[in-house]
């Protein structure tokens, strides 16, 4: 075999040792949009904060609230922004929906947020349901959902993110938080 084949074959067997492009660098887990990844929207897991106990409200309260007829409710909304020296904002917010039907499943068992892919960079953190007995079931990276603001059809930077929560029924809290850095001067 002569120096030049040897080389060719150990380029072609260390590509081949790499795997499939983008497989090293997290690919598989790359938010998509028409099926190619994006830089604006980021999954990157973290471990799971909170449980079935603390975001579902019991006792006089939740038959309060049913009473009233609502299928879902948002029990915790929590936003936090940080101004930061070089003229970013950081802004992180965490939404927890508990479904109290099965009409509330069906009508909002998706939760979703804004993203301007011009102006800041999103990434989605805490993404799962809780079943009424603490069972966890995570989102799958794939499933998630980009669409670009229709109105005026124009084009337009901003896209509406739709993160589907499988598993759910009456009794159900869907998690969700991200954070978004806004770039200096946008």
């Amino acid at each position: 075999m002569t120096p030049l084949a040897r080389l060719l074959l150990v380029l072609v067997l260390a590509f081949a040792a790499a795997g499939p492009a983008g497989a090293a660098d997290g690919d598989s887990d790359a938010i998509r949009l028409a099926g190619q990844p994006v830089d604006f929207v980021r999954w990157q897991p973290s471990a799971r904060e909170y449980n079935h106990t603390v975001l579902a409200p019991d006792g006089k309260w939740r038959r309060e609230i049913e009473k009233n007829g609502e299928d879902a409710l948002d029990s915790l909304i929590r936003v936090h922004v940080h101004f930061r020296a070089d003229g970013a904002i950081e802004r992180t917010v965490l939404t927890a929906r508990l479904f109290l039907t099965a009409d509330g499943v069906r009508d909002s068992g998706n939760l979703t947020f804004w993203v301007d892919s011009f102006a800041e960079t999103a990434t989605i953190d805490q993404a799962y349901a809780l079943t009424a007995n603490n069972r966890v079931i995570a989102v799958e990276p794939a499933t998630i959902q980009m669409v670009q603001d229709p109105s005026d059809d124009v084009f337009h930077d901003s896209f509406l993110v739709h993160v589907p929560f499988s598993g759910l029924a009456p009794g159900s809290v869907a998690v969700l938080r991200w954070k978004s850095v806004i770039k200096p001067g946008s």
